[in-house]
Formats: C-alpha cells, structure tokens, sequence
C-alpha cells in the first residue's frame, strides 16, 4: 500500500485499524462498505490491479 503514491504509514495505520484483518472479508466490496473507507480500499483494489497487470 505504501507505493500507492500519497498513501502514507499514518493512513495506512488508519485503514487497518478501522477495518482490521483483511483476510476476513470475501470481496473488496465488503470493505468499501464501512464508512470512510471506500477512497483508500479503492486504491488498494487499483494497486492490485496494477501489480496483476489487470489495468493497462
């Protein structure tokens, strides 16, 4: 998550502690569900992607 550019250690710190483990979830969807997490998990998903070479 740190490479994502303006994705800091605090924001970090901050999502993992609003939504905990992500192994616990299905879907990304479940995490863009809990309020005031749907930008950064949206980054997340895009890093993901990008990494996969899902996105060109």
């Amino acid at each position: 998550m740190l490479e994502v550019s303006g994705i800091g250690r605090d924001t970090v710190a901050g999502f993992f502690a609003e939504v905990g483990d992500l192994r616990d979830y299905q879907h990304p969807h479940q995490i863009v569900g809990i309020k005031g997490t749907g930008k950064t998990a949206n980054l997340i998903k895009l890093k993901n992607e990008l990494s996969s070479g899902q996105v060109s």
